[in-house]
């Protein structure tokens, strides 16, 4: 299967001077580990040594960081950075991070976060024009409000049993915030659809 462009050589080239590559990953979603197999034939393919597993399997070692005892010498990292404070291993990723060579740095974390695009969406943020390519082009997200979780929930638990005359924008703003009440631990302070 050919990628568009160059895909598999592009992600091959960022790991060409690394034998050990870690590949971590929120392990609790099937469509995440699908992504990440994939990854993994992709260096095995080219002669790497990979091992797959969460960002909470980092650990430092005598001679650097290991997943699940094994030696790494780079790491990519797909996984919500809103996530990172809540690890168990986050000192770890303190001393570790910073050197360890990652496609998707810690570093890139404020161009990854969904939370920008609640921001650019409040006032004083963007010119108009910049606030339009964003209302056009980015998912309509928009921070959560712990406030309003009982009545998300109420809401949740009557879906579906009465007609829904709300137009689709407000029926999308309702499922965002529904998403957030039910997720919001883990989703971090806002939530795109």
């Amino acid at each position: 299967m050919g990628w568009a462009a160059n895909l598999r050589e592009r992600f091959l080239a960022v790991f060409e001077r690394y034998e050990s590559v870690a590949l971590l990953y929120a392990t609790a979603f099937s469509e995440d580990l699908q992504h990440m197999l994939m990854l993994e034939r992709w260096l095995t393919g080219a002669g790497h040594r990979t091992v797959l597993g969460s960002v909470a399997h980092l650990t430092r070692g005598w001679r650097g960081p290991k997943v699940f005892g094994t030696p790494i010498d780079a790491a990519f990292r797909f996984y919500p950075g809103e996530w990172m404070p809540k690890l168990p291993n986050l000192d770890t990723w303190r001393r570790v991070g910073p050197s360890l060579p990652m496609m998707n740095p810690l570093g890139h974390l404020v161009r990854q976060s969904k939370t920008m695009f609640a921001l650019w969406r409040e006032d004083g943020y963007l010119s108009p024009e910049d606030r339009d390519v964003v209302e056009r082009h980015c998912p309509l997200t928009m921070a959560f409000d712990p406030a309003s979780a009982a009545d998300l929930t109420a809401e949740r638990e009557h879906q579906g049993r009465l007609p829904d005359h709300r137009s689709r924008a407000e029926r999308q703003d309702c499922a965002a915030a529904r998403s957030a009440a039910v997720f919001g631990q883990h989703a971090g302070p806002a939530l795109s659809v």
